[in-house]
Parts: structure tokens; C-alpha cells; sequence
């Protein structure tokens, strides 16, 4: 049996090189950037698609015939509104409805929501802002709150030290519009560079909903009356001068608008998982888009578009590939990958921002295989020629992390120092 120091080196070789040349190997072999983007055209009924590569950009339609530039935007008028103003190019009509340049950027509103907001834990302090302020502008408070399992507790910027009063005041309104606590979804928008604050929503034991504010000071708790089905992942706002919804509340398999007439409207994200898949939603004054993305990486077609009316019923869907090339370039990486790294290691996911260690197989694993045997070989050659042992650990271990494993092997010599002296 070989010596356990020895045992624990080669195991911390070969665990760090089974991160750094994978991802060497990664940043050496990245193909051309491509970037796809769709738009939906209420007037040619589909969507018209973006495709950026580092030199050029092409436009074309969902059969992925060519489109020039200036078709594209002509065809996209609430998207480039200002550059057709210019030219005094600005339909009059969209889809047989009267339309204007003011009314094209005021619907203009986007929405991104993505696991990493709701997988990545964070800090638990959040900002709440007086929604009435005295001035023009909002500006940020001189206290933090924080939630508690029977509360919130508000803490002083200045000193950190805990404000009872209001944070009393604060749980005593929030228990009297009916909160069972704990919470198991908060989320607000706090930042001053907007023109008005809707505090925060909140998700309550029970699943209820309800919108929190601070209003000249004194804490507003008001019940929706709403109930989210399902098991509640997260709760944003999103504030507008459309005034169309507060925000929005993700669960495991849905996403729902909270609109201002209290009402609870789901996305049709196609696929939807709060695990993997990521949603934006983009307005305009006829139609919006709902763009589901498959962070997972295990399909080849990650981007589903969705166009509704204004009622959020769907009326048009595509789903929107990686273009050829680069599909193509990604395939001959990753096969290559697979034959020199059957086993990877990785600290980082799509999905959150958390740093975490995790074995990553190889994607090819016919491919893995024979690249694992080679270096099998290569190992069993390099000891022979040496006249040096050969532990079966050792094989096991070129088998199972291919290049990682052969060069750790190669680097810290055999396992057994003994018996390669003896030879």
C-alpha cells in the first residue's frame, strides 16, 4: 500500500489539475462569440432575428432568410423608434392600430429574471425607501431592515445598532394585515434612480401576498388578497411609468405578474424551472415578449420566444437556435474536451453565484473512455521505459481523469518510492 502522504499529494494534483487545464483548455478553445437576438413584428406576424458575431452582424427572419438592416428596422418600429423618427420614417399605423413616437417609449419596459437572483442566498438586509418623500427625489434611508422568523428588525446605518421602535411598529402592521410569519419571499427594487417606489412585496407562510411601504414614515402593510400557488422561490419589483404591474413572483414551475388591480398573471415561459431557466420580458404598446433561456447547456436550442397581446395571451412562439457555426465549433470543443478530461472539476454554475466544488463528467463519455485508455498506455509505456512500478491506483486514477491524472503521475513520480528504488 502506498504511503498516505503520498496518496494525499497525488490527490491534490490531480484535484487542482482537473480544475486548471479544463478551464485553460476552455478559455484557449472558446470559439467566436454569437450572439442571437428576436424581436417580434406586429405588422409581418413572426419575429425577426439578431445575430452578432465578432465581425459582422446579420439580420433575417425565422426561415433564416436575409434580411437587410434597414428592412429590420422599419420593421421593428417600436424598437427603433428614434432612429426611424429621424428619417421622419415612423409608421403612422402598427398592425392597423394608430401608434406615436411618445407612446412607442413610454411601453418600452424590460424585465430580467434569472436563478442566480434567487439561488445565490445574499445578504440578509434589504433597503426600504420612504415612497412619499418630502423632496422631488427619493433618497436612501439611514436604516437597513433585516427578516426575522417573527419579524423585521430595522438596524441604523450609522452604528448598526437595532432601531426597536420602528421595527416594532414595522412587524405590528404587518401582523395586523395578516402575515404568518416566517416569510418565505421578499423582494423589492431599491435604488433612487427611478421617478416612484412601490416598497416591497412579500410572500407570507401561507403563500399570500402582500405589499409593504414606508409612507411618511409610517410602516403600510397591505393584503392583495392574492394566494400563490405553488412553492414560492423569490418576489421583485419593478417600477414603471407604464403602471402596468408592481412586479413579479417566481415559484418552482411558474412566473406570475402582480398587476395593480391586484391580480396574479402567469408568463408563458415555455419549460419554465427555477433551477435552470431564466425569463425576460420585454413591453410595447401592441404585443409582449416573453424570452425563455435554458441555462443548463443541455440543449441546443436554449432561447424559446413567445409573443402575446396585451392580455398576456399568446399569439406567436419560435424557438430561436445557436447558429450553426457555432454549434458546430462548440461540438468539436467539447469532443475534444471529453478525450483529454473525462473528469472535471468546476467551482461555478449558470445558475448562482456561489462558489462550490463539483465533479463534472465528461460530456462524450465514449470518447472520455478512449482518451482515458490512452493515457493508460502512454502511463504504462513511461514506466516501462524507466523500468519504474506500476501501482493499479495509478492506472485507476489516468483512467478516470485522462490528461489531469497522466501529467500529476508523470510530475510526482510513483506512488510507491520503495519499490521503484528496488527496481
Amino acid at each position: 500500500m502506498p504511503p498516505v502522504s503520498r496518496l494525499a499529494t497525488l490527490f491534490v494534483a490531480v484535484l487542482a489539475l482537473c480544475w486548471f487545464l479544463p478551464d485553460l483548455y476552455d478559455r484557449a478553445a472558446l470559439p467566436e462569440p454569437v450572439r442571437s437576438s428576436g424581436y417580434y413584428s406586429a405588422d409581418a406576424g413572426s419575429f425577426l432575428v439578431r445575430v452578432d458575431g465578432r465581425d459582422d452582424t446579420r439580420f433575417q427572419d425565422e426561415q433564416g432568410n436575409p434580411v437587410t438592416e434597414e428592412a429590420f428596422r422599419r420593421g421593428l418600429p417600436f424598437l427603433y423608434f428614434a432612429d426611424l423618427e429621424k428619417h421622419g420614417e415612423f409608421p403612422e399605423t402598427v398592425a392597423g392600430v394608430p401608434v406615436t413616437v411618445a407612446e412607442a417609449r413610454r411601453q418600452l419596459q424590460m424585465l430580467r429574471l434569472a436563478p442566480r437572483d434567487w439561488n445565490s442566498g445574499g445578504l440578509n438586509l434589504h433597503t426600504l425607501i420612504e415612497s412619499a418623500p418630502w423632496g422631488a427625489r427619493l433618497s436612501l434611508p439611514d436604516h437597513m431592515f433585516r427578516v426575522m422568523p417573527a419579524g423585521l428588525e430595522f438596524l441604523r446605518v450609522a452604528d448598526g445598532r437595532v432601531d426597536r421602535d420602528l421595527s416594532d411598529r414595522f412587524t405590528a402592521a404587518m401582523t395586523r394585515a395578516g402575515v404568518v410569519w416566517p416569510l418565505v419571499a421578499i423582494g423589492g427594487n431599491p435604488s433612487t434612480r427611478k421617478e416612484f417606489d412601490e416598497g416591497y412585496l412579500l410572500v407570507d407562510s401561507a403563500n399570500r401576498l402582500f405589499q409593504l411601504k414606508l409612507v411618511k414614515g409610517e410602516p403600510e402593510c397591505r393584503a392583495t388578497g392574492l394566494t400563490v400557488p405553488g412553492r414560492v422561490r423569490a418576489a421583485t419589483v419593478s417600477e414603471h411609468q407604464r403602471r402596468e404591474f408592481i412586479g413579479a413572483v417566481v415559484s418552482d414551475d411558474a412566473v406570475h405578474l402582480v398587476t395593480y388591480d391586484d391580480r396574479l398573471v402567469p408568463l408563458p415561459a415555455a419549460g419554465f424551472d427555477a433551477d435552470t431557466v431564466s425569463v425576460s420580458l420585454r413591453t410595447d404598446p401592441l404585443n409582449r415578449t416573453v424570452l425563455s433561456t435554458d441555462l443548463s447547456g443541455s440543449t441546443d436550442t436554449p432561447y424559446h420566444l413567445t409573443a402575446t397581446d396585451r392580455e398576456y395571451r399568446p399569439v406567436h412562439s419560435f424557438d430561436l437556435p445557436l447558429p450553426a457555426e457555432y454549434l458546430a465549433s462548440l461540438e468539436r470543443r467539447s469532443m475534444v474536451g471529453s478525450a483529454l478530461f473525462p473528469l472535471t472539476v468546476s467551482q461555478t454554475s449558470e445558475t448562482d453565484d456561489l462558489l462550490h466544488l463539483h465533479l463534472v463528467p465528461a460530456e462524450h463519455l465514449g470518447l472520455a473512455a478512449a482518451g482515458g485508455l490512452l493515457c493508460c498506455a502512454l502511463l504504462w509505456l513511461w514506466r516501462r521505459r524507466s523500468r519504474a512500478p506500476l501501482h493499479p491506483l495509478e492506472l485507476v486514477t489516468t483512467l478516470l481523469t485522462g490528461v489531469a491524472g497522466l501529467l500529476a503521475l508523470l510530475l510526482l513520480g510513483p506512488l510507491s518510492r520503495q519499490r521503484a528504488a528496488d527496481a
